[in-house]
């Protein structure tokens, strides 16, 4: 795909037309970038319009500074911007299995000996480890009921 066609997306989504500069390897959008125009709303608008585009700059972030991290948690991916046309039916999507897909493709490419960078949620990963590996669970004082999950549990 080129970058023309990655423009075309963001200004769909944004009504901006990004420069080139905004975008990191051709792919990635920077979340600056967003910043900049999206950052600090303003309450008196009432224009749907505009806070649905608000709502996508946020869902951005999260997309891209928690949920599917780059290295340095500043780009999102753009393809996760062709699920964000429709506000409404975001919450259809199954984005609990699209972020378990994403932490294992990673656990996986963490095991190369070539690789220098780790790009995973952090917490789901912990979780995760907590789950399956009993010995690197944090001791729990006091002991709480074993068939709750581990990742609710008060310490």
């Amino acid at each position: 795909m080129t970058l023309y066609f990655y423009i075309l997306i963001v200004v769909q989504c944004f009504g901006l037309t990004p420069p080139p500069e905004a975008f990191k390897d051709g792919y990635n959008l920077r979340l600056s970038w967003l910043e900049q125009y999206f950052g600090h709303p303003d309450p008196n608008i009432q224009d749907p319009v505009y806070w649905q585009r608000h709502a996508r700059t946020w869902i951005c972030r999260f997309l891209g500074g928690v949920l599917f991290v780059d290295v340095g948690s500043t780009c999102v991916n753009i393809r996760w911007l062709t699920y964000l046309h429709d506000v409404k039916a975001i919450g259809n999507y199954a984005w609990g299995a699209a972020v378990l897909c994403y932490l294992y493709r990673n656990l996986c490419r963490a095991t190369n000996y070539d690789t220098k960078n780790f790009r995973v949620f952090v917490a789901l990963l912990q979780l995760w480890v907590w789950e399956r590996i009993p010995k690197l669970r944090p001791t729990v004082i006091p002991p709480v009921d074993v068939a709750e999950p581990i990742g609710v549990r008060y310490y």
